[in-house]
C-alpha cells in the first residue's frame, strides 16, 4: 500500500510518499517570507506565492523519482489545519481531487496531532505550536502518543501558564512554532524545559 501524504498549513509545506513500513520519499515545499514591505528585487508574484504553484509538480517529481505513477498509490492523508485558511484549501482541494480521480480513500489529519506524532515515543509532555497570527499560537498538549487537551488558539503567556501548571518539573517538549514559536521559546528559560525540539 502506498500512502500520498500531503502537508499545506504552512509557509514549509510537504509531500511525502509511504508504504507499510518506510517513508519512500518526502519534499519540502519552503515558500518565500511574506513581508509587509515591499523587498528590493523580489516581485509582487513571488511575494504572494502559494503552495498552488508547487505543490502538483512536486508530487509528479516525488513519485518519479520513487519510479512509480500517480495510478500506484492506494491512499491519500492530507493536514486539516489548523494553519493557513488557502494553504489548507490548496492541500485539501488537491487530495479530494485526486482521491475522487484515482478512485482511492483520503483521510484528514489534525496538524497538531502529526507535528505531536514526531515524537509520540516521548515520555515526555508534548507541545507543538503554530503562529495563529495576531500575537497568538494554535497548540495542543499530548503525552504517550495522546492528546489531553482542546485544540486552542491562545496567547504565548497562557500557553506558558498552562504547561508549568502541568509540568512535573523539569521536562517538557515544544515542537514547530515559527517566528512566535521562537519567541516563546526563548522566554520560557525559567521553566527549566530539558527537551526542545524545533
Amino acid at each position: 500500500m502506498r500512502i500520498l501524504g500531503i502537508e499545506t498549513s504552512t509557509m514549509t509545506g510537504s509531500v511525502a510518499l509511504m508504504d507499510e513500513v518506510r517513508l519512500i520519499a518526502e519534499y519540502t515545499l519552503n515558500l518565500p517570507r511574506r513581508s509587509k514591505e515591499r523587498r528590493v528585487g523580489v516581485s509582487a508574484s513571488l511575494r504572494k506565492e502559494t503552495h498552488t504553484s508547487r505543490l502538483m509538480s512536486a508530487i509528479d517529481k516525488m513519485l518519479k523519482d520513487a519510479s512509480l505513477t500517480i495510478k500506484d498509490l492506494n491512499g491519500i492523508a492530507v493536514s486539516l489545519g489548523p494553519g493557513s485558511f488557502t494553504g489548507l484549501r490548496i492541500g485539501i482541494a488537491t487530495a479530494k481531487g485526486l482521491a475522487q480521480g484515482l478512485n482511492i480513500p483520503v483521510v484528514g489529519i489534525p496538524t497538531l496531532d502529526g507535528l505531536a506524532f514526531n515524537l509520540s515515543c516521548c515520555q515526555d509532555l508534548i507541545c507543538p505550536i503554530l503562529d495563529a497570527r495576531k500575537g497568538e499560537v494554535y497548540c495542543a498538549l499530548y503525552k504517550n502518543g495522546k492528546r489531553l487537551t482542546k485544540y486552542i488558539a491562545c496567547k504565548p503567556g497562557s500557553l506558558l501558564k498552562e504547561l508549568k501548571s502541568r509540568i512535573q518539573p523539569p521536562r517538557a517538549s515544544l515542537a514547530k512554532g515559527g517566528d512566535l514559536g521562537s519567541r516563546l521559546i526563548s522566554t520560557s528559560a525559567s521553566m527549566s524545559i530539558e527537551k526542545i525540539f524545533y
